[in-house]
């Protein structure tokens, strides 16, 4: 359809250029009018055009370069599309990379604690299904038998952590930075990374181990062997990866997208720690050796 319309265009144009009128006449307008009355039969009124440019399968498409109505004028600007008319500046039409982009700073706006929780559970969900994938890859490489079934209670428990513990305390944690520490110039972006390495990343290794422990069952004693086991090599792993993270961060993005930010960062280290939470708890059998390299292991616990 908007082939056909293109070609009625250049067909108008055409002889609108060969008439004799356009040797005496340089009005626009003429032309416009012209142009318009081929293309559209029967002409959308101003206050209708917005819902005619929205309405793109019925043959009031307009495309992000632009094509000209009667008696206005189609301008592509920022992603989206422009309307100037006589009645004004009619509102944008965005693309929808750019409509989905303005939808979720919307959310922000109107639900920040929610929009960030929901965000954190779908990276922690698709974070731990990749972690299984990877330890699947793994073990079927090693032993030929890797296990061809997913662990769906795993995959809730991250989700559940996800929406419960990372997104709402990411939400107030940099909301609590940023009033304590406003400016985003070089020292205070050392002091937020510093407090982040201390406070903030230790608390939350510690409770995301410990209740992911409960919830498949262990003791208490087994809880703290496993914290004993594990917390110091993420400690070591979360250092040499969140600095960098915590320097964009801090440095660059505004605090309402912070979270968002390091939940993207956090996708890896999500990978890796919900890899360390599902580890098979800490043997009572003295004579067992507990696991000294992690990485890479593919022991896990299939419950």
């Amino acid at each position: 359809m908007l082939r056909s319309a293109l070609s009625r265009g250049r067909k108008a144009s055409a002889s609108f250029r060969n008439s004799p009128g356009l040797r005496t006449s340089s009005s626009s307008t003429e032309f416009l009018q012209l142009l318009s009355s081929h293309l559209l039969p029967v002409q959308p009124p101003v206050h209708g055009l917005h819902k005619a440019l929205l309405q793109s399968r019925k043959g009031w498409a307009v495309g992000q370069r632009g094509r000209a109505y009667s008696g206005s004028k189609v301008v592509s600007k920022g992603g989206g599309v422009k309307v100037e008319t006589a009645a004004g500046v009619l509102p944008r039409v965005p693309s929808v990379r750019t409509g989905l982009r303005s939808w979720y700073m919307g959310m922000l706006h109107k639900h920040p604690l929610l929009t960030k929780s929901l965000t954190a559970s779908t990276i922690y969900t698709t974070a731990d299904a990749a972690s299984q994938a990877i330890s699947k890859f793994h073990s079927h490489s090693s032993d030929g038998e890797g296990s061809s079934q997913w662990d769906l209670h795993r995959i809730s428990r991250m989700a559940a952590f996800g929406f419960f513990l990372s997104g709402p305390s990411l939400h107030f944690w940099f909301n609590f930075l940023s009033r304590i520490l406003p400016k985003r110039d070089i020292i205070s972006t050392f002091k937020k990374m510093l407090m982040g390495q201390i406070l903030y990343g230790p608390t939350f290794t510690t409770i995301f181990f410990s209740l992911n422990a409960f919830a498949q069952g262990e003791t208490g004693v087994e809880v703290f062997q496993r914290l004993k086991r594990d917390l110091l090599p993420t400690f070591k792993s979360g250092l040499m990866y969140w600095p960098v993270c915590d320097l964009i961060t801090f440095r660059y993005v505004p605090v309402h997208l912070q979270p968002l930010v390091s939940n993207s960062f956090s996708f890896i280290w999500t990978v890796y720690l919900t890899y360390m939470a599902s580890l098979k708890k800490v043997s009572n059998n003295p004579n067992m050796a507990s696991p000294k390299k992690i990485v890479g292991s593919p022991n896990l616990e299939n419950t």
